[in-house]
């Protein structure tokens, strides 16, 4: 993930901590001197989160440089699909879904020889 990708994620955070960032300046600066100390605790700490969360895109955009595997260029080798990793090879697949028989797909509880219970209800 780069840089503007990671920026553009985590404004979905920044978003609704703006929104909160607004009511609640909004709330301290009309009644502060009112509040009880707790609740001025609670108000400034809550002022701090969220004006961290409004600034931290900014943040990212100017200050993040990458990890470190962004930085060596190394990307894991990845299959045709995507969906499986090229290093995980067909034999180990194979492998997963065989038990210990060596039986693919076997069923103890309900093989061939299942029968149902047929009753007669009258």
């Amino acid at each position: 993930m780069n840089k503007k990708n990671l920026a553009t994620t985590s404004l979905i955070a920044a978003i609704p901590a703006g929104i909160l960032l607004f009511f609640a300046l909004k709330a301290v600066l009309g009644s502060f001197d009112k509040l009880p100390t707790v609740l001025m605790v609670a108000m400034i700490l809550l002022l701090v989160v969220a004006g961290v969360m409004l600034l931290f895109p900014g943040y990212i955009l100017i200050y993040y440089s990458g990890t470190k595997r962004q930085k060596a260029g190394a990307e894991a080798p990845v299959s045709e699909t995507g969906a499986v990793p090229a290093a995980v090879e067909e034999d180990q697949l194979d492998a997963a879904f065989t038990d210990e028989e060596g039986d693919e797909f076997a069923d103890d509880e309900f093989g061939d020889e299942f029968e149902f219970d047929e009753e007669d209800e009258d």
